[in-house]
């Protein structure tokens, strides 16, 4: 008897090193003002948005509770350094929760549109003014 899984190709995501990347913020409206500048500076190819989750954590020797939301991005390794310097610029937290994990299987089409989306590009070429 075949499996589910049989017949379907299994992805090696080390050519490519997608990460996914779990970061708490705030409130929404800072979590897609975050999405859309680091998409924008090509740092992650995307952003799940979830507008509401609460959190329970030990923060200055006190337990806090809080409702926050969360970004899951999806970004390349050879980003990663680059997208953890835009959380220390860009993120309102003293110490953001950021946490990158490497899928271990995933769509070979999805993985490659991860790294062409996030791979850096050359500034377009100055056209030569005419007289």
């Amino acid at each position: 008897m075949r499996s589910a899984n049989a017949g379907r190709r299994r992805y090696d995501t080390g050519a490519m090193k997608v990460l996914w990347v779990y970061i708490t913020a705030p409130d929404v409206v800072t979590a897609r003002r975050l999405a859309k500048r680091w998409v924008g500076e090509r740092l992650i190819a995307c952003a799940n948005i979830v507008p509401r989750i609460e959190s329970v954590y030990w923060w200055k020797k006190k337990v806090e509770r809080g409702v926050e939301a969360a970004l899951i991005v999806k970004t390349t390794a050879s980003r990663w350094r680059a997208l953890q310097a835009a959380v220390r610029r860009d993120h309102p937290y003293e110490c953001p929760c950021v946490l990158a994990f490497g899928p271990s299987r995933g769509e070979p089409a999805f993985l490659a549109w991860i790294a062409s989306e996030t791979a850096l590009r050359r500034a377009p070429r100055a056209r030569a003014r005419r007289p």
